[in-house]
């Protein structure tokens, strides 16, 4: 099954926040939750863990206006999933980063140093980590720069009762994680999304391993740069220049200048519905 596996998401409208809190609260309802003050970036403040993940909710400024940065981990960012399709509109929340993954089963003869090798054969640029768990060697292979929109991690898991498992997952950033989330929420199953970045890794053992579970359709995460560029222009003019607006007329109650913006906004719109 494809899943979330992380989500960061930021915002200057408080009732996003509001709804993601209420989310959470309602997804840990009847589970232990424990928390711990913890810095992100220019972010501080408290991160609340459960069995299924962490909840960090981090308040700073930008520009004199109040600014969320929110980051959801594990199983717990796919419970989020119905809320982010529901409270979905563009110049809302933005959407800095989205972790799809595949997580079954490694049989035996898996071999991650394999993968390594025959990737970099092929000219992939591939990062290499290991670690010791108690069950043997723990490897992570790492396709990509961490820096770009699509970063993916191939990876071993130890389950509690001593089982391996072997994780396919991609990391999207900026431009493509809006887009994962868009298609999501159109109707693009998060599975086809995984099966396009499996078949597109030119490893045949990786395609057997992997794509059975995975269904026969397959989707790119696409997306308009233009489209994106409106959106990201509707936000601006929605959480910035209108808080904006609405703090000076709250501390001059200066409504002529709130006026001729209004008036100024309906010229220019009428020139645009006019083909001026």
């Amino acid at each position: 099954m494809a899943l979330y596996d992380w989500l960061t998401i930021t915002t200057f409208d408080l009732h996003i926040v509001l709804e993601l809190e209420k989310r959470f609260d309602e997804i840990t309802r009847n589970e232990r939750v424990t928390e711990r003050v913890e810095r992100r970036l220019q972010y501080e403040s408290i991160t609340r863990m459960c069995d299924g993940g962490s909840f960090f909710v981090g308040h700073g400024e930008q520009q004199g206006l109040s600014h969320w940065m929110i980051q959801i981990s594990g199983e717990l960012a796919h419970a989020f999933r119905p809320t982010l399709a529901r409270i979905r509109e563009p110049w809302r929340f933005s959407i800095k980063r989205v972790d799809l993954q595949i997580t079954i089963d490694m049989p035996d003869e898996w071999s991650q140093f394999r993968l390594l090798t025959a990737l970099k054969e092929r000219g992939y640029k591939i990062g290499w980590e290991e670690s010791r768990g108690k069950t043997g060697a723990l490897e992570t292979v790492y396709i990509g720069s961490r820096r770009s929109e699509r970063y993916t991690r191939i990876y071993v898991k130890e389950t509690a009762n001593h089982g391996r498992l072997i994780r396919f997952e991609v990391e999207y950033k900026r431009r493509m994680a809006e887009n994962v989330i868009n298609q999501d929420s159109d109707g693009t199953p998060l599975k086809n999304m995984l099966r396009h970045e499996v078949s597109r890794k030119p490893d045949e053992e990786l395609h057997l391993l992997f794509l059975p579970h995975l269904g026969k359709e397959t989707s790119k995460v696409t997306g308009s740069k233009r489209e994106m560029n409106t959106n990201k222009t509707q936000q601006w003019l929605l959480s910035q220049v209108l808080s904006c607006l609405g703090r000076y007329l709250e501390e001059t109650g200066d409504v002529e200048v709130a006026s001729e913006f209004i008036r100024v906004c309906s010229i220019n719109r009428d020139s645009f519905d006019n083909g001026a």
